[in-house]
């Protein structure tokens, strides 16, 4: 059973837990329903009752007469811990993932990396709708909970996303399944800005050409330096001693 399947099963439902609690709460958290105050830890587990709603909420009574009169339809514990997953997606997918909670819908996406009992943990994530602060920058080795969907990106997404990527001087590098930077190929007489260490300022010059030495790698009109950074797109750094994101 997808992942889908499963959460529309579990819509609009009750449960007597018949002593199996914990197991039923961690299942359903494993398919990203949430007690009515967002939380996902094991609580309560000695009330015998549990009701699971339509926006995928759970929340508890103790009171047979107020299960029996519920109108959400009955299932059993044994039939929510006999649902077995199949995790459609694998390292290295690129998917697109989306909830909505109160009242604002958020989608993102993301490449799909490691699969814990609660969620992917992935490579790279990038929302496409939501709060505006979390859909300027990629965020890595980010989890993401609560999605109502999980399908994979079309080719329009991925751009999205390899686009955002390679603002921060990054790639995706699918053979490998690893987040990479990418590295600039610097050109005779190329503009750059370069230093030796940390707490130096940047200071312009013309690139020559690149050696074998680990510590000196950058030869500039004909003086060796430790860091070389191309000079355009880097321009406000001239003169100060901040960092570059992807300084070489």
């Amino acid at each position: 059973m997808t992942k889908e399947e499963a959460v529309e099963l579990l819509k609009g439902r009750k449960v007597y837990v018949n002593g199996k609690s914990k197991e039923i709460q961690e299942k359903l958290f494993e398919l990203g329903f949430l007690w009515d105050d967002g939380d996902d830890k094991v609580c309560c587990v000695y009330k015998p009752f549990l009701y699971i709603s339509t926006y995928m909420r759970i929340t508890y009574s103790d009171d047979m007469k107020y299960f029996k009169c519920n109108q959400l339809k009955e299932i059993s514990a044994d039939e929510i811990l006999s649902i077995k997953l199949e995790h459609e997606f694998k390292d290295g997918d690129i998917v697109v993932s989306g909830c909505s909670f109160g009242g604002e819908s958020y989608s993102w996406v993301a490449i799909i990396g490691l699969y814990t009992p609660n969620n992917y943990v992935h490579h790279a994530l990038l929302c496409l709708r939501g709060d505006e602060d979390c859909c300027t920058h990629v965020k890595y080795n980010e989890s993401a909970t609560s999605q109502e969907y999980t399908r994979l990106a079309t080719d329009e997404e991925k751009k999205v996303l390899f686009d955002a990527l390679k603002k921060d001087g990054k790639r995706w590098d699918a053979e490998k399944k690893s987040i990479e930077n990418i590295e600039h190929e610097f050109k005779p007489f190329e503009k750059v800005l370069v230093r030796d260490e940390d707490n130096k300022v940047w200071r312009a010059n013309l690139f020559s050409q690149k050696t074998t030495d680990k510590e000196y790698p950058f030869i500039c009109m004909s003086c060796p330096y430790r860091y070389c950074i191309p000079y355009d797109g880097n321009e406000n750094l001239l003169g100060t001693n901040n960092p570059c994101k992807n300084e070489r």
